[in-house]
């Protein structure tokens, strides 16, 4: 507010939009994202400036990104890039990289005709930064023009960070880990982002690292952890007054609903996100959100056997991450369950292609998994031992009990009932582990009729805990006093101690030392 109101005692223009940005600058770093974007439509015009003008730009593109229109961003950040491509390259290159991915996104070849024609103009990177950013613009162009090898090893590239990088560099090296299928530094840059903003208090930077620390979760095998991370991603776009931005986490508790079979769950949460989808702007989440949306309803549609269904919201997907890469095995596996060869081979050789270069063991696992829901006898046999020999270098524990499962159907339809066994109860441990229940109830259905009854396990009591208290023991359990706990969620202590009683109460403990023994990730 200083700022603001210094830039309105401010008479000279340029002086005046200096402060302006700069207000605008705190106010996206505060999470207000709305007064933010006034605050630079009135510093644009008054500024001369190619630099000011240029950075005033870039972060008016951010904003439309993510709660305005794509198509205005990537037109702000390419006219931008031109503008100041001859006095300051590094800037330009900045904005182009982050055109690049935008595009890519939303698939539009043309802009990335212009990209290259305009990244031609720049000089060779000579630091280690505009490295990064020239990895980024080369793997997403090149990715936008239907290549492969080049691009993904450009992008594999610029996951080489210097040392010590500037925090904004982590950030978008966090998206790109996803988009190679690298789960681990995808868990490891997001939950470091997440961490270094808690420490700052910048809760905007928080509105998006807090969905994608989900996503890594859901990823990875973290279910609890996921929705706590999306349960607070939407309790603060709420709280910040920016309800579009919710949609997001809200779409990946949408997807842990189908995991977990809370069928009543799914149905609430789909309506509230398609109601804040259709009433706000949601930028380059656009898609994002509507494909999570398609997928969470594919994979229930699979989980209840209904592959024929399933295959009709997968070819509905468009965004290649979430079609190409988390919904990946999903698709593969609906299409080739409902008869659907062709389709199936057409998105099983892209995943096989992009696997073979990544060199990622979990892509290739699906591959593998993919591979031999295709084959018969011996040779079905090998795939899927080989699936399960990389799925044992990967981290995700769903998938890899997935293919314990399809492996087992396999050798109990093969008459190896033995055999058969050992597959399945792996299966159903796993699942039962993750809370998974459709496919805990389908391997359990498997084992008992390949001759053994499993029976139920009991819930965890971990189970029991909201989002909200299960982070608060979270935090607890680290060591960290209830002050410092309501400090990093943005709440009250009070609100603090309330959960923690909860907790207490619920898990049938009474110390803080108790609940440190607890297993809550």
């Amino acid at each position: 507010m200083a700022l603001e109101r210094a830039a309105e005692l401010t008479a000279e223009p340029e002086a005046r939009a200096g402060r302006l940005a700069t207000a605008g600058q705190s106010a996206w770093q505060a999470g207000q994202l709305v007064r933010a974007a006034g605050l630079l439509q009135k510093a644009r015009p008054l500024t001369g400036d190619r630099i000011l003008g240029a950075d005033v730009d870039q972060l008016r593109a951010w904003i439309e990104l993510s709660v305005g229109s794509s198509v205005t961003a990537r037109r702000l950040l390419i006219n931008g890039a031109k503008e100041i491509a001859d006095i300051d390259p590094q800037r330009a290159l900045e904005m182009l990289s982050a055109a690049a991915e935008a595009a890519w996104i939303a698939g539009d070849a043309e802009a990335g005709a212009e990209l290259g024609q305009v990244a031609a103009r720049l000089p060779p990177p000579d630091t280690p930064r505009a490295r990064f950013l020239h990895h980024l613009l080369n793997g997403f162009v090149g990715l936008l023009m239907g290549h492969v090898a080049r691009p993904v090893r450009a992008l594999q590239d610029a996951m080489d960070l210097p040392a010590d990088p500037d925090p904004d560099l982590v950030v978008r090296a966090g998206h790109v880990a996803f988009y190679l299928g690298n789960d681990d530094m995808a868990y490891r840059l997001n939950a470091q982002t997440v961490a270094a903003a808690r420490t700052t208090g910048a809760i905007g930077d928080l509105l998006f690292a807090l969905p994608r620390l989900a996503l890594a979760e859901v990823l990875t095998g973290r279910w609890s952890a996921a929705e706590v991370s999306a349960d607070e991603a939407a309790r603060l776009s709420r709280e910040t007054s920016q309800p579009g931005l919710s949609a997001v986490p809200l779409v990946w508790l949408v997807v842990l609903a189908v995991l977990t079979g809370d069928e009543e769950r799914f149905q609430s949460l789909v309506t509230k996100t398609e109601d804040l989808a259709s009433s706000h702007s949601l930028g380059v989440f656009e898609a994002q959100v509507r494909d999570a949306l398609h997928w969470a309803r594919g994979l229930r549609e699979l989980a209840a056997g209904n592959p024929e269904s399933a295959v009709t919201w997968f070819s509905a997907m468009t965004h290649p991450a979430v079609a190409g890469m988390a919904a990946a095995l999903d698709r593969i596996q609906a299409a080739i369950h409902a008869g659907h060869r062709d389709e199936a081979l057409e998105w099983l050789d892209r995943l096989d292609a992009f696997a073979t270069h990544t060199g990622i063991a979990s892509e290739q696992a699906r591959v593998a998994h993919c591979r031999a829901l295709l084959a018969e006898g011996e040779t079905a046999r090998g795939l899927f031992e080989e699936a399960l020999t990389l799925h044992a270098r990967s981290r995700r524990p769903f998938e890899r009990a997935r293919t314990e499962l399809a492996y087992g159907e396999f050798l109990r339809r093969a008459r190896r009932r033995v055999e058969a066994r050992t597959h399945l109860q792996a299966a159903l441990d796993r699942f039962e582990q993750l809370n998974a229940r459709p496919w805990a109830e389908r391997a359990r259905l498997e084992l008992r009729a390949a001759g053994r009854t499993a029976r139920k396990r009991d819930p965890s009591t971990v189970l029991q805990l909201t989002p909200q208290e299960m982070q608060v023991a979270r935090f607890v359990a680290r060591g960290l006093h209830t002050r410092e706990v309501a400090a990093q969620l943005f709440l009250s202590t009070r609100t603090v101690d309330f959960h923690l009683r909860n907790v207490f109460a619920k898990l049938g403990i009474s110390s803080r030392t108790e609940l440190a023994r607890l297993p809550l990730d």
